[in-house]
């Protein structure tokens, strides 16, 4: 629970969100008017990290399980970390190159390493060298979308790349004909992913 990780006076004075020395490299500060200040030094997945954290707390969303808490913030950092298939996407779509935007939207969705792999991956708890968490599940990724805003859309994506496909008429080497990026089949019930 990130609220093992503040002292309450510290954070209510805006000095510090974690005890000196609880967190080996203390990553995140407060001013007074209770902004977070990330250190420039730190690495932008820890960041991210440390981000969703903040915000659990700020905003009351902190389940008061420290495992639900960081499954969440993990699931971020993979989302974001995992969109790189998209940016790949992007770069196929600008150089007209149909045959990599089609490789990387499979890679993207790719049960395994893409997208739909968070699901099941491990969230560890800080300071237990990976022995003690659990599977980030579906309804993190939700909690990612309510508290965070972010979400990765297979149907919603691939509608609007297909629409600038069309647009730019690039082809299917396979086919031959425009390019269509599918979205994988939905699941039942609806996940956050579809």
């Amino acid at each position: 629970m990130f609220a093992a990780h503040i002292n309450a006076a510290e954070a209510m004075t805006g000095v510090r969100w974690a005890k000196r020395g609880e967190l080996p490299n203390t990553v995140a500060e407060t001013t007074s008017q209770n902004v977070m200040v990330i250190k420039p030094s730190l690495p932008a997945r820890t960041a991210v990290h440390e981000v969703v954290q903040a915000r659990q707390f700020a905003g009351n969303w902190n389940q008061g399980d420290d495992l639900h808490d960081e499954a969440e913030a993990w699931a971020l950092e993979y989302l974001l970390a995992t969109s790189i298939f998209l940016r790949k996407l992007e770069d196929a779509i600008n150089a007209n190159d149909g045959a990599l935007a089609r490789s990387s939207w499979l890679s993207a969705w790719n049960p395994v390493n893409g997208f739909p792999g968070i699901i099941g991956t491990f969230a560890p708890k800080p300071g237990t060298n990976g022995t003690v968490g659990r599977a980030i599940t579906a309804a993190d990724l939700w909690d990612v979308n309510n508290h965070m805003g972010v979400r990765f859309s297979a149907s919603n994506l691939g509608m609007v790349y297909n629409q600038t496909i069309a647009a730019r008429g690039i082809i299917d080497p396979a086919t031959g004909n425009v390019l269509v990026l599918n979205a994988p089949p939905p699941a039942t019930p609806p996940g956050p992913l579809d």
